[in-house]
């Protein structure tokens, strides 16, 4: 019997290819070994996986920036929409309030009350610029009306007596401040104010008359005279050339600056009066005037410097005097000024005494 072996081809076909199989599997491993061990393979190891996890949470992080500043300009969007949604909402309902109280003051139905209702209610225009024009020029209006009105002139008096000390209130700058001033009493410069020319409108008609202190608002005049008077406190650098305002009541008054050129002031009771920079010579009937304790510096007129010198008058710098004035007008025993609110004695300013004054001028001029 004879043996037959087998073809090595056949033999060892499946190992071979077991074989190479292996062998092909080695060299890939041997090749990622290879790689992992070179720096691109370190790097996609190690260092590529902390690079995308750190990417990822950067990415998330700048996604939540985004979002928390979009809310919050979505937000302040949002608050300023309001804000201007109420600002208009206000703005209308002043225009709507205004034009109301203006309807009011001016209403010629005869019924006083309502007309007077009106009136009150312009007084909060000293707080809004914008309203000057318009509220001034009605309520100088209404300082003219006829006897039969007499109680809403005065009421008109009053509110415009009110306007410097509520733009002070108010806070307003001084150039809301100032422009309220020139528009109502004038400035040095030449221009008149709505309620001086108001008041040389009425001077003129007929109806002219020394004021009563003890009925401000008897005529139209005297009304005019009271919407001054009110704004005592801060009268400087106005214009009152011209002006009637014989028998005002200006006692403390600071008229620092003004301009009383051919302005009647008989019978005026200008006690403790600011009339630094002021040229009284240039006002009418200045000799029937009281003026006593009245600040008068820097003028050259002998009796001036003489009454002066008696305490009768004061010559203080502006600053000095409205201090003065601040802590109450007060002096010493021997009646010069004190720069304290509890040392000496306040002047008497209210109450005029004009037959006094001329006397103790008379005396003066004697010596």
């Amino acid at each position: 019997m004879s043996e037959h072996k087998p073809e090595a081809g056949a033999a060892d076909g499946p190992s071979s290819e077991k074989t190479k199989l292996e062998n092909a599997k080695l060299r890939l491993e041997t090749r990622k070994l290879q790689q992992d061990l070179d720096w691109v393979g370190r790097f996609s190891a190690r260092v590529w996986p902390i690079v995308a996890t750190s990417l990822t949470i950067l990415l998330s992080f700048i996604a939540v920036v985004v979002s928390v500043r979009t809310q919050r300009d979505q937000a302040d969007l949002q608050r300023k929409l309001a804000e201007e949604t109420l600002s208009f909402n206000q703005s209308v309902h002043h225009d709507d309030s205004l034009r109301a109280a203006i309807t009011l003051a001016t209403d010629k139905s005869g019924d006083s009350d309502r007309r007077i209702a009106g009136i009150w209610q312009l007084n909060k225009a000293w707080s809004h610029p914008d309203d000057y024009e318009m509220v001034a020029s009605t309520l100088t209006a209404e300082l003219g009306l006829p006897d039969e009105n007499r109680s809403a002139r005065c009421a008109a008096a009053e509110v415009l007596g009110q306007a410097m000390e509520r733009a002070v209130m108010a806070h307003l700058p001084d150039t809301d401040r100032d422009r309220l001033g020139n528009l109502l009493f004038g400035d040095p410069s030449g221009a008149l104010g709505l309620v001086t020319i108001q008041n040389i409108l009425a001077s003129h008609s007929g109806t002219a008359n020394i004021q009563d202190a003890e009925k401000p608002c008897q005529t139209a005049l005297d009304a005019t005279r009271e919407a001054i008077r009110k704004n005592w406190v801060d009268l400087r650098n106005r214009n009152f050339a011209a002006t009637d305002l014989r028998g005002i009541q200006l006692y403390k008054a600071d008229l620092s600056g003004a301009n009383l050129y051919g302005t009647k002031i008989q019978n005026a009771n200008l006690r403790c009066s600011n009339l630094h920079n002021v040229s009284t010579g240039d006002a009418e009937g200045k000799e029937s005037a009281d003026l006593l304790y009245s600040n008068m510096p820097g003028d050259n007129d002998p009796a001036i410097k003489a009454l002066a010198e008696k305490g009768y008058l004061f010559q203080l710098d502006d600053a000095t005097w409205r201090q003065w004035r601040d802590k109450g007008m007060r002096v010493d025993a021997q009646g010069k000024p004190v720069m304290s609110d509890q040392e000496g004695s306040p002047l008497q300013c209210l109450n005029s005494n004009i037959a006094h004054w001329q006397a103790i001028v008379r005396e003066v001029a004697k010596k």
